[in-house]
């Protein structure tokens, strides 16, 4: 795995044709996503934003819709 292998959730939900909040919903939740392994908020409170692997995203969504 490379830095480019993850993604804000505002790429991943552009690059797998996802909505941005339905994603961070399934992210905030853990159900779909293993915290820790999978993403991770960059920081605590409101305004962090959440980090998550390719792979993971690959797993929940398929292949990503959009070519980069």
């Amino acid at each position: 795995m490379t830095i480019n292998d993850v993604l804000t959730a505002a790429e991943a939900a552009e690059l797998y044709g996802v909505n941005k909040v339905s994603l961070r919903q399934r992210l905030e939740r853990g159900k779909a996503f293993v915290h820790g392994v999978d993403c991770r908020k960059t920081m605590t409170g409101e305004r962090g934003d959440w980090l998550v692997t390719r792979q993971a995203m690959d797993r929940v969504y398929g292949p990503k819709t959009q070519k980069e």
